[in-house]
């Protein structure tokens, strides 16, 4: 891929296959490990999240005087499906690099110190999010080898390799703030239900 981009300098194909590079990487280490698939992709909490689209991947683009910046990405449905996070690396890239967006997204990027909080982004909204040091504590992660996924071409299908998905352009600022709320509730009933089922 790399002796193909510097020979033909096609930015598009070099993203699309670090895209998919990524994600097999995703597949074959994270999301194929036991482990993980009983304490992520078997919760309810994240099967519920997945199922509603409540996930979201966000791109802060746009100064607005109503929320600080103006918010566009893609809802994170499917996760546990390689096709589907390609698919969505793919949106992703598509809308951060569309002429509309990219400056305001790059200025967000170089003038902002990055917690993790919503407050980055939303600071009069989210003025008690905690950033990502304070909500979650270091995981060390269990798979110590990293298995390879790349054997030859016939790894790759080139339809994936060579097209991309229509990318509508989604303003989710709305979206954002109705999503935050449910997974706020959504969060409160697992903890009680699981705090119930403890004194059971």
């Amino acid at each position: 891929m790399w002796e193909h981009y510097w020979t033909y300098h096609n930015s598009q194909l070099l993203t699309v296959g670090l895209i998919i590079n990524e994600q097999q990487l995703i597949e074959q280490n994270i999301i194929r490990n036991s482990v993980f698939q009983k304490r992520v992709l078997e919760n309810i909490a994240f099967l519920i999240q997945d199922h509603l689209g409540l996930t979201k991947i966000i791109i802060p683009y746009k100064k607005s005087r109503l929320f600080t910046y103006r918010i566009i990405g893609y809802p994170v449905q499917f996760f546990d499906q390689v096709d589907n996070r390609i698919s969505l690396g793919k949106i992703i890239y598509q809308l951060l690099f569309s002429r509309k967006s990219f400056k305001g997204a790059y200025q967000f990027c170089i003038n902002k110190e990055h917690t993790g909080s919503r407050s980055d982004y939303w600071p009069k909204l989210n003025k008690n999010h905690p950033t990502l040091q304070k909500a979650w504590k270091p995981v060390v992660h269990t798979f110590l080898h990293k298995k390879e996924w790349y054997t030859d071409d016939t790894s790759i299908k080139k339809e994936v390799l060579f097209t991309l998905p229509v990318a509508k352009r989604m303003d989710l600022s709305l979206k954002i703030i109705s999503s935050t709320y449910q997974t706020k509730v959504l969060n409160f009933l697992q903890s009680s239900i699981y705090k119930k089922a403890k004194d059971l």
